[in-house]
């Protein structure tokens, strides 16, 4: 299996509606999606809240975030498994900012959910599908079988 990936996301106008003045702002418009996609993400890859966001302004965004119970395992740095030195950018297999964004005015977490299934989880997910549907007809040494909850559970831990 793969290692799980690392996806970076920015904040402003990506996860919040992008406002004039926003740094100025401590309440701020989730995107639609954005949430549910988002605690998707931090179970199934590494994310990183990535913006320019710094001091006062970024810990507003923190503090909104965490009012929101969304959470990310790293803020403005690199992934403590990253073993080699970057400049101020940091390392990830996919940035995700509305401002790459060019065929849609606002960011659809829903398509973005898609995306990253497609093109980071599938073959994954098609693999433990193969076991599931081999493992499930066949009794394990202790006489009962393996529920695909268990391994698909067992399988998550395994790519985590």
């Amino acid at each position: 299996m793969q290692k799980r990936k690392i996806i970076a996301v920015d904040f402003d106008g990506t996860i919040v509606r992008q406002e004039e003045h926003a740094h100025e702002k401590t309440d701020f418009v989730l995107m639609p999606n954005a949430k549910e996609v988002l605690s998707w993400m931090y179970d199934n890859f590494y994310t990183i809240l990535w913006t320019c966001r710094d001091g006062l302004v970024l810990q507003n965004a923190v503090n909104f975030l965490s009012a929101n119970s969304i959470q990310f395992h790293m803020i403005n740095q690199n992934m403590p498994t990253i073993d080699f030195k970057t400049s101020g950018k940091i390392f990830a297999n996919f940035y995700f900012d509305n401002r790459a964004v060019f065929d849609e005015q606002e960011i659809n977490w829903l398509k973005f959910k898609s995306f990253l299934t497609k093109e980071f989880l599938q073959d994954d997910e098609v693999f433990v599908k193969e076991i599931v549907d081999v493992v499930i007809a066949e009794p394990v040494s202790t006489g009962r079988f393996i529920t695909e909850e268990e391994l698909l559970a067992a399988a998550k831990r395994a790519k985590g």
